[in-house]
């Protein structure tokens, strides 16, 4: 059996907490997203260069969304704080399904952050790192 895109599927009826605070039950069909990529979401200390390697200090792949609009808007207005006082840098990648889809340099974008607004900026990729791929999901 082959699949061709991947599945995220939620099961029929769960309890919730409604807006009151009670429980409820919901009959909840079931979901079924379809993806051939996702936007995956890194952010990183640094945006450098060491060794000729790239060199993002710590690092870390904070999730993803299967828009890219969406990606961006989070990113951009630091939702839940990306930022974590740390990261000044974030990264969004298109990620193909399967295995070994590593990102090519124009399917990927990067920020920095802005102290001021507490937002993030699009910032142009160091031209050192057209050649790698992969950096949030490898």
């Amino acid at each position: 059996m082959m699949l061709s895109t991947a599945t995220l599927d939620m099961p029929t009826g769960y309890k919730a907490i409604d807006p009151q605070m009670r429980f409820t039950y919901h009959n909840i069909q079931p979901l079924t997203v379809h993806r051939d990529f996702i936007y995956a979401i890194k952010v990183c200390e640094r945006m450098g260069v060491k060794n000729f390697l790239p060199d993002l200090g710590s690092s870390r792949l904070i999730g993803w969304y299967g828009i890219y609009e969406t990606a961006v808007s989070a990113v951009m207005e630091n939702w839940c704080g990306i930022n974590e006082h740390c990261y000044d840098y974030a990264l969004i990648e298109k990620i193909e399904e399967g295995l070994y889809k590593p990102a090519n340099s124009s399917e990927r974008w990067w920020f920095k952050y802005n102290q001021v607004t507490d937002t993030y900026d699009p910032v142009e990729e160091p031209k050192e790192y057209e050649h790698y791929s992969g950096f949030t999901i490898g």
